[in-house]
């Protein structure tokens, strides 16, 4: 790769960049782990594999129904049964931009620049919103 590449890109680039890089390999890696754990049985799940074929073709709400599956942050308590692992990775994988956004608005604040902290709190609030589940069916 050509050196010229990479001069028009900022410190919030690059910070953002390795920031999202090293999150998304964690979170591909406890993905593949956590599955791992689940499909070779190495920790009991809630659902086994062997019985997952029998609820597939099910809506999410009879899915959850008929296996007793925690929805929404419940699957927090369940954290220890296999399946919830493969949760872990996927939430880390969804957190990972507001990870970006956070570790930039010391940055911003530094320099005062208040548009770009004005921004980046929105954006983390939404993240935020977004994951709390207000905004979500029923509500």
């Amino acid at each position: 790769m050509n050196a010229n590449t990479h001069e028009h890109l900022t410190y919030e680039h690059l910070k953002y960049a390795r920031i999202l890089q090293i999150g998304v390999i964690v979170s591909f890696t406890l993905l593949a782990v956590g599955f791992m754990i689940y499909v070779l049985e190495l920790i009991p799940a809630h659902v086994p594999v062997s019985e997952l074929p029998r609820y597939w073709s099910l809506p999410v709400d009879q899915y959850l129904a008929r296996t007793g599956t925690p929805a929404g942050w419940a699957w927090l308590k369940s954290i220890g049964s296999a399946d919830s692992l493969n949760l872990l990775g996927i939430c880390l994988l969804c957190s990972v931009s507001g990870l970006c956004w956070l570790a930039l608005l010391p940055f911003y604040i530094a320099r005062r620049d208040l548009p770009y902290v004005l921004i980046t709190i929105a954006n983390i609030g939404v993240l935020v919103l977004a994951a709390s589940g207000l905004l979500g069916a029923g509500h």
